[in-house]
């Protein structure tokens, strides 16, 4: 289920920052619900840890009605089943170029150094963007072990090398900026000016690093055995 972490009461969050958030609805009992938790972070109010534990089902409706963003209102059942086939090749395609199409095309990347540099001297949105760093930290740290199950069971799909330059080039910068941006908002909540070295990183080092791993992801896929020239041709690769 989707919520607002603002009226979760087992996060820092509740009472102090609305933001989307999900959990894990496990059993339901009575007017209690049973809830499973993996977020792992640390916020200005506390850390959050992963956690299971029990909380009403008034506040899980509470924090499911006052989200205002399209996951307001949506929860998902999720059943056990047997495990998909995945072709590999067409995923890795969708992946390296949705990168070449956001942060190259649209220079989502830019836009959002930008954006919040324009408004770094406000506490608020100092915050935001300390965690959105923290969550494209954290997307960019899971695709990573992703690609590293993938170059581990497939090696002739992904080599090995590709993961260890995806690691150093694109996951370690982002623990760097999401670091700075945290150190930044301390700044500013010490009455202190923030400093611009997590914008910086994003444009100068990150946004180039997201670019050359998409390519290189391209050549790896166009490389791999059982791919079609159309497939390629389809892929953008």
């Amino acid at each position: 289920m989707f919520g607002d972490a603002y009226y979760m009461p087992w996060l820092p969050y509740c009472g102090n920052q609305h933001i989307d958030h999900s959990a894990i609805v496990t059993a339901i009992d009575g007017s209690s619900a049973a809830i499973v938790d993996a977020y792992l972070v640390k916020t200005e109010w506390g850390d959050a840890h992963p956690i299971s534990t029990s909380v009403s089902l008034d506040a899980l409706s509470a924090s499911m009605n006052a989200l205002s963003s399209e996951h307001r209102g949506i929860a998902w059942t999720i059943r056990r089943t047997t495990t998909p086939a995945l072709d590999i090749n067409s995923t890795l395609h969708d992946n390296a170029n949705a990168i070449l199409h956001n942060v190259g095309h649209h220079q989502a990347l830019h836009s959002f150094a930008d954006h919040f540099g324009s408004v770094g001297s406000e506490l608020d949105s100092q915050r935001a963007f300390a965690l959105h760093c923290w969550l494209a930290m954290r997307t960019r740290l899971l695709h990573r072990r992703w690609l590293l199950d993938l170059a581990t069971t497939h090696p002739d799909r992904l080599p090995i090398s590709f993961v260890n330059d995806f690691q150093e080039n694109v996951v370690e910068p982002w623990l760097k900026a999401s670091g700075f941006a945290y150190i930044a908002l301390r700044r500013l909540r010490d009455g202190r000016s923030p400093t611009d070295a997590a914008f910086r990183l994003i444009v100068e080092q990150i946004a180039p690093a997201e670019l050359a791993a998409a390519e290189r992801l391209c050549d790896a896929i166009v490389a791999a055995p059982g791919l079609t020239d159309e497939s390629a041709r389809r892929s953008g690769c």
